[in-house]
């Protein structure tokens, strides 16, 4: 995948969430309460609370703008932790992956110290990249410098 199209994807993984916010009262409870969630996904949680979840509607928004079926079913399984543990689509795996590492860096950058998600498959994603810990930190340190440098 190109960088132009994993941009994208950064780009769109989420773009759904201003909607559900606007048409489920309690979506940010649901929200919240699923990212610090040991026991299920955030996607499971929705899929019991307002009987959806924002990958599938991230999906059908994807395809109606036209965005290619690699970050479609890269939105669709971005909580599905099956994909690192399987791995049965190296590329796929890696795409879900980038995703994961992102919006771990994101809730650090953000003092959000519970992420649920990174406790359940950071140790998946780190032999997927061949990652240490310490190369972990260097690159969390680099994308703070590059953030607060704005």
């Amino acid at each position: 995948m190109e960088s132009d199209q994993v941009y994208l994807l950064g780009l769109c993984q989420d773009v759904e969430i201003p909607l559900l916010l606007e048409m489920v009262s309690n979506y940010f409870e649901i929200l919240k309460n699923g990212n610090k969630s040991t026991a299920d996904t955030l996607s499971a949680i929705e899929d019991n609370e307002p009987s959806t979840n924002h990958t599938l509607i991230g999906y059908r928004v994807s395809e109606d703008c036209g965005l290619s079926p690699e970050i479609r079913e890269t939105i669709l399984h971005h909580h599905n932790e099956a994909t690192f543990v399987h791995q049965d689509n190296l590329s796929f795996a890696r795409r879900v992956g980038l995703l994961t590492i992102s919006e771990y860096f994101c809730r650090l950058y953000r003092s959000e110290n519970e992420d649920s998600i990174w406790l359940r498959v950071g140790d998946a994603i780190h032999e997927m990249f061949g990652l240490t810990d310490d190369d972990i930190a260097d690159l969390i340190e680099e994308t703070q410098d590059i953030l607060s440098a704005r």
